[in-house]
């Protein structure tokens, strides 16, 4: 790698709901990923609030920049009552206001602006997509951000796991090798989306109490004291008639002992730490929950399974059906993804290589064939406008009276085949492109295309 990144790590002590005490970069029982305190943190209210007031100092101090979010839209607190609340992120964060600096990557995606546009004109993205993430994915996922814009400023929840990835292939002097010797370590475990589900996976609590602020800081290539950063943030957090910028803030030695209150960012206990127990007692009911809502709706649709289609686990009632072996990871390479909203029944056309979306080229490859899949689905509708486009929708849900269920199932286990046959060309292209070593893909995707028309 020839670029640095700047990487901004917030974390610290914190209060759960059921009164644990513990510090984000703990190690925690059971947790090697450490994706339940990554999970906590990039849920909570109090987290975003630290986070909020430095992403604005780094976007003010590039004017006509913005910043970006990458990962789940929602935060969680706790009312008067006790009782957890979901807040939209983009209400706390006012994204589509006229005074907001804060974006959506495929918010502005659908307004017609690229991907790489999006993320070079942000001065700031907010990283918290990898709640459960291997080390593989998290390699592969930091890559694609610094082709986009290596000069980008990325700001992560701070526990020990995040620390040890950023620590062996974000430092300047370690190149190409340290990327291939972690990958080597952490290689994909093509056998983990088979496992059984795990409550940790759903598991997050909710603090109540937390001293949220800058733990870790890489710059220039090199682990740097984080005291005088998060002194100039908490600072400009509270003094908004403040015109100074936050790097100049922190850098300047006159202003720092002018202005700056620098207190020692202290290192977390090295004990390890249970998982919160009202956390772990809600993640394995959902999950209880979650299993009797697939079995009910699996029983529903028979047709399907008999065919081939599995459960697709997390958000609502939804199967998946694997077109295509996994190429360059532990899921399909592409697959059809049939989810159930309360009013309508959608199938889409999802893929694990990012290549594929560049240029709109899997709407393009729909586009194209439209009248084999018309013909496919009819008389169901299809959307190949949508962002991410629908080869079946069809009214009526889960809450929707009257939906005969199985033979709604037939329909599409009888349409399953041709799906397959149409989609042959596209899974040529996704094992032509997962042939492709990881480490090439990983630093010259944008020279990895994918070819979406005809034959």
């Amino acid at each position: 790698m020839t670029s640095t990144p700047t990487i901004i790590m917030v974390g610290g002590v914190f209060t759960t709901e059921d009164g644990t005490v513990l510090d984000s970069r703990q190690p925690m029982v059971g947790d090697s990923r450490g994706q339940v305190v990554y999970r906590t943190l990039s849920r909570s209210h109090l987290w975003w609030e630290v986070v909020r007031s430095l992403a604005d100092a780094v976007v003010k101090s590039k004017p006509g920049s913005y910043a970006l979010v990458d990962g789940p839209r929602q935060v969680f607190d706790l009312t008067s009552g006790g009782v957890i609340k979901r807040v939209s992120l983009s209400d706390f964060l006012a994204v589509g206001t006229p005074e907001t600096n804060w974006r959506f990557p495929f918010e502005e995606f659908r307004a017609g602006v690229s991907f790489d546009d999006v993320y070079q004109r942000a001065a700031a993205l907010v990283d918290v997509a990898q709640a459960n993430g291997a080390g593989s994915a998290m390699l592969m996922h930091l890559g694609a951000l610094l082709r986009r814009n290596p000069e980008q400023v990325v700001i992560v929840p701070h526990t020990r796991y995040m620390e040890e990835f950023y620590g062996q292939v974000a430092l300047a002097g370690q190149g190409e090798e340290a990327w291939a010797a972690y990958s080597a370590e952490h290689p994909q475990d093509t056998h983990e989306v088979r496992r059984k589900p795990d409550p940790l996976d759903y598991t997050s609590a909710v603090p109540v109490d937390a001293e949220f602020k800058i733990t870790g800081l890489i710059e220039n290539g090199a682990w740097q004291d984080p005291s005088d950063l998060e002194a100039a943030r908490a600072l400009l957090q509270f003094r908004y008639d403040l015109t100074i910028g936050i790097w100049d803030l922190a850098s300047n030695p006159t202003l720092r002992a002018t202005l700056l209150e620098v207190v020692e960012v202290r290192p977390a206990p090295p004990v390890e730490v249970a998982v919160p127990a009202a956390a772990s007692a809600r993640a394995k009911a959902k999950l209880d929950k979650e299993r009797s809502t697939w079995e009910g709706w699996a029983a529903r649709l028979d047709p399907l399974t008999q065919v081939g289609w599995k459960q697709r686990r997390g958000g609502g009632v939804s199967f998946s059906f694997a077109l295509c072996e996994p190429v360059q990871g532990p899921r399909a390479a592409l697959h059809l993804w049939l989810a159930l909203s309360k009013t309508q029944a959608t199938i889409r056309l999802q893929c694990e290589l990012q290549e594929v979306y560049l240029n709109e080229g899997l709407q393009r490859y729909l586009v194209a064939r439209r009248p084999i899949f018309d013909g496919i689905a009819t008389p169901i509708a299809t959307d190949f406008e949508a962002t991410t486009p629908a080869i079946w929708v069809a009214t009526g849900g889960t809450a929707t009276d009257g939906v005969d269920w199985a033979e709604r199932g037939r329909a599409i286990a009888e349409c399953t085949p041709k799906w397959q046959v149409a989609f042959e060309d596209l899974v040529s292209e996704c094992r032509r492109i997962g042939a492709v070593p990881q480490m090439e893909r990983m630093l010259n995707r944008g020279r990895i295309t994918f070819d979406p028309d005809p034959h």
